[in-house]
């Protein structure tokens, strides 16, 4: 089955998700754009955190920690159990592993809304804390780039790709709940950065679905008595 899922994800406070380079900047902790200098967040960037939550669904509604695969180290990843399908566990058939591709796309989060602003980030000041001793680091103080000017940031993205296996159905529930349950994305969550919800829209072969769909994919899940 084709699958699309498409979600907007809703800051409830500003967010950085870095860049890995600091060349032109006036900031440690930059944060990432596009060429119109509007950040984004990168597919890579949420991916592996819902990668992460899905696992604990998993885990969760099955009662069982050994529903999926240890991620991400490769010599722990699947494929290393025969009784899931192909070897593959169904986080693995959903996110990929080293030795099998991801079937779905997982696109970058942009900002949609259509406001002109003249500086959309701001630079905030921080100092790395010692939390045993409770105090300020000596000589750490440090500056990051912040985006969420509005008071709603809203960003939106695509999962697409196709579902082949007779557990379609499943997956795909799986992959929604891990987004309703994802509530932060980027760095600085400890000092209340990148805090969110996510709104989905599922669509299966061009079709809108309910949520009793979803309910019904995400019920297989739980072991028989």
């Amino acid at each position: 089955m084709h699958l699309k899922i498409e979600f907007t994800a809703v800051f409830k406070t500003p967010f950085n998700v870095g860049t890995g380079a600091l060349a032109n900047t006036y900031t440690d902790r930059p944060t990432i754009k596009n060429g119109q200098q509007r950040p984004i967040i990168p597919g890579s960037s949420y991916k592996g955190r819902l990668r992460h939550t899905c696992e604990q669904l998993l885990r969760t509604l099955q009662q069982n920690t050994a529903a999926a695969c240890q991620s991400p180290e490769a010599n722990t990843m699947c494929p290393i159990d025969v009784a899931w399908a192909g070897g593959y566990c169904p986080i693995c058939r959903i996110f990929g592993s080293p030795n099998l591709h991801s079937p779905l796309r997982f696109s970058d989060l942009q900002w949609e809304a259509n406001v002109s602003l003249k500086s959309p980030t701001e630079i905030r000041t921080g100092v790395a804390i010692r939390r045993s001793r409770r105090v300020a680091e000596p000589q750490k103080l440090y500056n990051q780039e912040l985006f969420g000017p509005v008071s709603q940031t809203r960003l939106k993205g695509t999962i697409t790709g196709y579902l082949v296996d007779d557990d379609s159905q499943q997956l795909a529930a799986l992959l929604i709940a891990g987004l309703r349950h994802m509530h932060t994305i980027g760095g600085g969550q400890t000092g209340g950065l990148g805090h969110c919800t996510f709104q989905t829209r599922l669509r299966i072969d061009g079709q809108l679905q309910n949520d009793a769909w979803f309910e019904e994919g995400l019920a297989q899940w739980l072991p028989t008595m």
